[in-house]
């Protein structure tokens, strides 16, 4: 009987463990990352669009692979920010 019940709870463990993992991954879908080079930001949406906002203002959207990730719009920021002669204000390792 007592192997039963530590068999249960194992099983309740992982159950939590998985629950807990499947919604950090849907609450990350579900939110915009953005990076800040004042007065332009750019944000990648879940719906796998970059968005271009400058002065708090959409001025561009492009759509990109669904596989393009935060590494890639680290890169994407950062050429457009020596491309215009801004200093990145976000911090990238937080993202």
């Amino acid at each position: 009987m007592k192997s039963k019940t530590n068999e249960q709870r194992v099983r309740e463990i992982i159950r939590k463990m998985i629950l807990e993992v499947m919604t950090d991954i849907v609450s990350e879908s579900t939110t915009n990352v953005g990076i800040d080079f004042p007065p332009y930001r750019l944000e990648l949406s879940p719906d796998s669009q970059v968005i271009f906002k400058k002065n708090g203002k959409l001025f561009k959207a492009i759509d990109v692979k669904p596989d393009f990730g935060k590494k890639d719009l680290i890169k994407l920021a950062q050429t457009y920010a020596k491309k215009f002669n801004s200093i990145i204000t976000t911090d990238l390792k937080r993202l």
